[in-house]
């Protein structure tokens, strides 16, 4: 899952704030206005002092996308507001993989003119092409459920998958080796099975571990397959493929 950092680049701050309040809210970050109260991966608390008042700002992963909130009129109506861009550009700055630089890497603040010609900023990058394109390192698949600690148990406890801690309890489990299909279909989508060796064999020690709630196996011509009805409604394919796997 992205952190509350990944979700601040400058281009999504560019689109979510109006021009002068982009501007303004990076000055404030650049006058160090900003002090955090927490500072985690999914969720970050920073006050904004503004004019000699403090403003608390509140950044947190959302489904998919940034979500925020401002103790300003504005931002608790839902207004991306100058203090949540001083402290979604402070949270960039500050994310582990960054401290070490300087904050000149962000883009420059936009300045009024003064008759000075502006100072160019850095080229845009090429688009990457041919084998010099760094690989893709993993697959990050999210599950969404109202029972998310049920959920977890089951991936934990009942499956035994190993974890990490990415900050205030919040485990991501590691996984066997993925790969990726693409299907045609008239309506776009996703979708998420776990593989197994022998289909018979794993359902009977998910019944052995006390989980009984799957569908009956169907037989498909790239392989045998069922469906886990897990908490909250939640629904995951398991299946034993018949099709040849990837490798590397």
């Amino acid at each position: 899952m992205p952190s509350v950092a990944d979700l601040v680049e400058d281009q999504v701050l560019r689109s979510l704030a109006s021009p002068e309040g982009y501007a303004t809210g990076r000055l404030l970050a650049d006058q160090g206005a900003v002090t955090f109260e927490q500072f985690g991966p999914m969720v970050v608390r920073a006050v904004v002092a503004d004019d000699g008042e403090p403003y608390v700002v509140d950044l947190r992963v959302g489904p998919g996308k940034l979500a925020w909130t401002c103790s300003e009129p504005g931002g608790s109506r839902g207004d991306f507001c100058r203090h949540c861009v001083a402290a979604a550009i402070e949270t960039w700055r500050r994310a582990p993989d960054r401290a070490a630089t300087s904050t000149a890497g962000a883009p420059p603040v936009p300045q009024p003119a003064t008759g000075a010609a502006p100072q160019p900023g850095p080229a845009p990058a090429a688009a990457p092409t041919g084998p010099s394109f760094p690989p893709i390192s993993g697959l990050h698949a999210i599950l969404f459920g109202p029972d998310a600690d049920e959920l977890r148990a089951f991936f934990g406890q009942t499956l035994g998958l190993a974890s990490v801690d990415a900050g205030e309890g919040w485990p991501i489990f590691a996984m066997p080796p993925a790969e990726l299909a693409v299907h045609p279909a008239d309506v776009p989508g996703q979708g998420l099975y776990l593989l197994c060796d022998d289909l018979d064999a794993t359902l009977a020690e998910l019944t052995r571990r006390g989980f009984r709630s799957f569908a009956p196996i169907h037989e498909e011509a790239w392989g045998r397959v069922t469906e886990l009805a897990l908490p909250g409604g939640v629904e995951l394919g398991l299946y034993q493929p018949r099709h040849p796997r990837p490798t590397g």
